[in-house]
This record gives C-alpha cells, structure tokens and sequence, in this order.
C-alpha cells in the first residue's frame, strides 16, 4: 500500500528497544525482520479486529485500538516461526511470554507503523503511534501474516483473521522481496538487486494517479517542468550530464520515496529505506533536484559506500540521499533506460560489468545449507514423487496449500535444462561420421552425409536468464522459499553478469555485415556449462530443503493416506479376482 502524505516530518531517530530481551537488533536499534513479522503476527492473533467509531461518526472496519495492542503486548504469547534462512541450523516453531514494559510496547508498535505493517485507519499520514488511536493492519502487514499462518499452520486457531483475509480482493498485491545476511540482517545490495528493485519502484509506465500503484506518484508534468526549468535554463545537460531533456525528465518527492519502499518491500524501517533509495543515487538512477527544508525543519542525511566499475561509468563509490520534507529528486536517463519506459532502449553497458558491488562485508552471511539429503528414505520417496505423474500432482498440490510450489517447480525447469543441455553437449561432443567408401565403379566421389548444426546449443541460450529472473530474482513473484546462501546466489549472479557484458561486447563489436543468425544472443558452450553446475548445485539443495521438511508432512497429509487407502484396497480387489 502507498501511502501518499500531505504532511510529513523528518525521518524518526532510531527506537530504543533495549528492553526488548532475547530479541535481536538492527544498527538502528529496530528489531530483525523476522523477529519483528513473528511479533506482529503474534499480536494479531490475539486482537479481535472489530469496528471502531471515532467521536461516535465514522465507522472504520477490521481495526483495533491503540491502547488495547499496548495490554496485549505487554504479556504476549510470542509465536517463533521456523527460520528457513539457514536450513543447515532450521529453529523450529517455538513458543514463549514476552515481557515487556509499556515504553518497550510502545517501542514495538512504533516500528511495526514505521514498517508499514500497521496504520493508523482515521489519519493515513501519521507518524507516531499513540495509545489513543485507531489502527488497521496494511495490505503487507495482511500479507505477512497471511504467510506466518501457513508457515505455522495456524490457519484452524485462527478463524476470525481467516475470515478478514479472505475478504480482501485477489490476487494479493505483491511485496518486493529482498535478501538479507544472516548475522545482522542488513540487505545485500548487488547491481542486480538494485535493478530489480527499481524496476518495480518506477513501474513499468511513469505513475501520475495516486488511485494506481504500479509504481511510485510522480509529480505531474506542469510540476516537474515548473521545478526544472530554472535548471534546464542554466544548463542544458544538468545533473552533471545525467538528464538530457526537461520533457522525459520526471520527480518524486523524497517523503513519497521513502513511503514506497517501506510500503511495498520487505524493507523495515524509514533509515533503511533512506539507504536503499542512496543506493538509487549511489547508481546514477536518481539525482538531487531540491533539498529546502521547511521552517524548523532538519535535513536527514543517509550515506552509502560501495565498490565502482569500469563497466557502469554511472556508479559512484560514495553517495547520499538527503531527507526532507520538500525534497525533490529527478530519475535520470539512466533510470529511464533501466525502467524500460515506452521509447526507451537499455544502453549497451547499463548494469552488466563484472558485476557485484555489494556493501562492506556482505560476504560474511551464514554458512550456505547443505547440498546432501539429510534422509535417505525421504529422499528416496521424493524420487518416487518426482517419477509418478501423478504422486507429483498431489505432491505439487500438497506443496501449494504451504506456499512452497516454486520450489518444486523450480527443481523441474532446472532438471529439464540439465537434459537439454546434456543432449547438446553429447552431439558437439561426438566426433563426425566417416564418409561413405567410395562407390564401386565410379571415379565420383560420393555425396557427404549433412554436418550437425556447428551451434546446436543456440536454443538454450536463454534458459539460465529465464530461470534466474522466474525463480530468484528479488522481485519475482514465483520467488523459491529456500534460502539458497549468499556464497552460491552472488556466484550465480556473477555468471549471469559476465555473460551479459559477453554479449554486450559482442554486439558492439560485430558489424552488420558480420552478422550470423543468433550469433548476437548464443552463449557459449562452456559458459552454458558453468550455469547448469551452478543451477545443479542450488537443485541439489532445494531437493534436500523438500526431501528435509516436506515429505514427511506430506505423507501425514490426509488427501495422499486416502490416496493410499485407495490403492491397497484396489490391490486386494484384484487378489481376491486372481484367487478366486
């Protein structure tokens, strides 16, 4: 949900939740993801959203009041989801009482506002929450608990939240998903996570309708030529050549930025948000056009660092993105090009050098789960599902009601690209055939059978791509459930990358005259190879995650016991036919 402000203040300071025991925190002093979505799901399921009247006027639906959250939380049966980031050290769902001070409470449901998994039903802009208020649960604070439901199979204690879900329309809106490391949960921010990320801040089309959420409100065109006239007059390249006409230029306005990314992401605070839009910037995808503060107002400053490339001349080592209520930045053409905006044509090196400019110490995420079945039987009867049509039907359907199809979905389009690729390679492998032995009596010499094509591997080029972007892109909505580790996903992306500046160079570099059928979109044969081992090694932990935690569920699962009663029975039919 975008919440577009008339009013704004600063960006709040960081929360003291220090008397949050046992509860890890961020360098901002909020609470870890996770631990904040269990916590907010947890208090959920222990208030009765109801109807709630302000002055005895407007009704508003499906709410709770302030000081009722504040009692609930402060002795709290506080529900731990299983924590599938690191299946290698899985904590199982848990339960105990949280104990926590009024000041602490209200720390906490400060945050799950500034998350944008609460809001307050009567004034969208506010900012700070007060016991006297008037909350509902956001469309991401209901998308999150719709997932803890499932994840913990709470859906049967849970009747009155069931019913408020299932009121909402469909499909539900979708939630940017971004990786985290494990250790201090901090984004890993990539190029290519960036990439995605923007794509989805800008949409797919520039958004001037607060009614449309395809991506973020932008100052009408009258506004923004009115804002940068004065800058176009002065300068016909502004923004250190970063935009070149006033008429594709387009702005946004710093609140609404920050707005959006808490709204729409798994982003889980307003400093957070600050640094991921000074990465937009640290990219050359957005530039400072206006940082006036009003009266008595303070101006915020979030700086980020990061590595630069010879490959993308736009991405700056150092940058920042200054807060303010009146703040106004522009997207750059380099943004235009990225959103892929109707007219516009990605550049030849945007985002494609030899890639992964993360953040410092982003190597330094949790050990990568194992890549070896943890069961043998269960991995012998997930081989038995995956062989049976239809076992995999049910297996498939089972795997739906706990929101966990991709993953295997996932397994079959890598299983089906390691046989393709395996065929390919076995006929560039394979020596030519012998000519025939000349004909008896003639001094011709005898027609040669037709080669193999010299580039069988051509159809194949764009699997790894389609794949990577289908399954494990941030902002895919068929995103796989297991955490695959950082080590294997940047190597993967690393690959990807190399093979998109490959062919880059090799398009800028080929002259039309010189152009052969798919030369300027075929991947080589080893460069294909190297992409199947890293797609088989994620394939071999997602089978171990499903093997590990979803074949014994699933045997225990009621539709596949009757499907088994089904079967005996039919086979001691059939001995009783044979005996008799």
């Amino acid at each position: 949900m975008v919440s577009f402000a008339t009013t704004a203040e600063t960006i709040p300071p960081e929360m003291d939740l220090s008397l949050t025991s046992g509860l890890r925190k961020t360098k901002f002093g909020t609470l870890f993801q996770k631990d904040a979505w269990d916590l907010f799901s947890s208090l959920m399921l222990t208030l009765e959203l109801t109807t709630h009247k302000q002055m005895g006027f407007k009704a508003y639906r499906d709410t709770f009041l302030g000081h009722e959250a504040v009692q609930s939380l402060r002795s709290l049966k506080f529900i731990r989801s299983p924590d599938t980031r690191d299946l290698s050290n899985l904590v199982p769902l848990s339960t105990r009482t949280a104990k926590l001070s009024e000041d602490s409470a209200l720390a906490v449901l400060q945050h799950f506002l500034d998350a944008s998994l609460i809001i307050d039903a009567t004034k969208k802009e506010t900012l700070h929450f007060k016991k006297k208020g008037i909350y509902t649960p956001t469309p991401k604070g209901l998308l999150v608990l719709e997932e803890f439901l499932q994840t913990c199979d709470l859906e049967s204690e849970a009747d009155h939240l069931i019913a408020i879900l299932s009121s909402r329309p469909t499909p539900r809106p979708k939630l940017t998903r971004l990786e985290r490391r494990g250790a201090d949960d901090e984004l890993v921010i990539t190029q290519l996570t960036i990439a995605n990320l923007f794509r989805d801040f800008v949409g797919p089309f520039p958004n001037f309708d607060w009614k449309n959420h395809t991506g973020v409100l932008l100052f009408s065109e009258k506004q923004a030529y009115k804002l940068l006239k004065d800058v176009f007059k002065r300068d016909d390249r502004p923004f250190g050549g970063k935009a070149s006409s006033i008429r594709t230029t387009h702005c946004v306005g710093a609140p609404i930025i920050i707005h959006w990314l808490c709204d729409n992401t798994v982003i889980s605070s307003p400093q957070e948000a600050a640094e991921v839009a000074a990465q937009f910037i640290r990219f050359g995808l957005l530039v400072l056009v206006d940082d006036r503060a009003e009266k008595g107002e303070s101006v915020s400053t979030f700086k980020v660092t990061g590595s630069t490339s010879r490959g993308n001349p736009s991405l700056s080592g150092t940058a920042e993105f200054r807060y303010s209520h009146r703040g106004v930045y522009a997207i750059t053409d380099e943004g235009n090009f990225l959103a892929g905006w109707p007219g516009k044509q990605l550049p030849s090196m945007v985002f494609v050098s030899d890639l992964l400019a993360t953040v410092p110490g982003a190597d330094q995420d949790a050990e990568p789960p194992s890549e070896e079945p943890v069961n043998a039987e269960n991995a012998e009867y997930l081989r038995t599902f995956l062989k049976d049509p239809s076992l995999l039907v049910l297996f498939r359907q089972f795997l739906s009601e706990k929101r966990r199809e991709h993953d295997l979905s996932f397994w079959i389009d890598v299983e089906d690209f390691k046989v393709a690729f395996e065929k390919v390679a076995m006929v560039m492998r394979s020596p030519p055939p012998p000519p025939p032995p000349p004909v008896a009596g003639s001094s011709k010499t005898p027609m040669e059978p037709s080669p193999p094509p010299d580039r069988p591997h051509e159809t194949l080029g764009n699997i790894p791509f389609l794949i990577y972007n289908t399954y494990l892109a941030p902002s895919s909505e068929c995103k796989i459930s297991i955490n695959i580790g950082s080590e294997l996903r940047e190597e993967l992306q690393r690959s990807l990358e190399h093979c998109i500046e490959y062919l880059t160079n090799k398009v800028s570099a080929t002259t039309n005259d010189e152009f052969a059928p798919g030369d300027s979109t075929t991947l080589e044969i080893d460069q294909l190879e190297i992409l199947v081992w890293l797609y088989d090694r994620i394939q071999t932990r997602i089978f171990s995650a499903l093997a590990k935690h979803a074949v014994s569920r699933f045997l225990r699962w009621p539709k596949y016991k009757a499907l088994r009663t089904d079967a005996l029975e039919s086979v001691a039919e059939d001995s009783e036919h044979s005996s008799s």
